[in-house]
């Protein structure tokens, strides 16, 4: 039986990929076992190619374009959150950054702290429902259960 590669890989999502097309009855197979070394050397850059039978090559690159897709559409909303946190952050830092500015008579010694403010701002903001949540935790008032005395 001849094997064809259909795909390239991260080390650690080769064992995902064996499994979809598995669920669709296409036997994939790794065409690299390399060593753990030279995986650790190339710092995630190395690529396993995976390979089916020649004869499911078509129906292999159909599946793998589809769970593709899914893999991107399953992150878009968290990387959409982020990408507005951190541009919201950064506005209010640069905005804080040029409000000390003005007060230090525009001392570039002040840009030093921008860094600084744009992290502080990141994991205020990109917590905040954290916060909140927390918050409206604690002004509930808990419910008293009243017990009978036994006698």
């Amino acid at each position: 039986m001849s094997m064809t590669e259909v795909y390239k890989v991260h080390p650690e999502n080769v064992g995902q990929v064996i499994k979809v097309l598995g669920r669709k009855g296409i036997s994939a197979q790794r065409m690299d076992d390399s060593e753990p070394v030279l995986q650790y050397a190339a710092h995630g850059t190395y690529l396993i190619r995976v390979a089916v039978p020649t004869e499911q090559v078509g129906q292999a690159r159909e599946i793998l374009k589809e769970w593709e897709k899914s893999q991107k559409t399953a992150m878009t909303p968290q990387t959409h959150l982020l990408r507005d946190q951190f541009l919201l952050s950064t506005l209010i830092a640069v905005i804080i950054w040029l409000i000390i500015f003005l007060i230090f008579d525009f001392s570039m010694n002040t840009l030093a702290f921008l860094p600084f403010l744009l992290l502080i701002c990141f994991v205020i903001i990109s917590n905040k429902g954290r916060v909140v949540a927390s918050d409206q935790k604690k002004t509930e008032k808990p419910k008293r259960v009243f017990r009978r005395r036994r006698r």
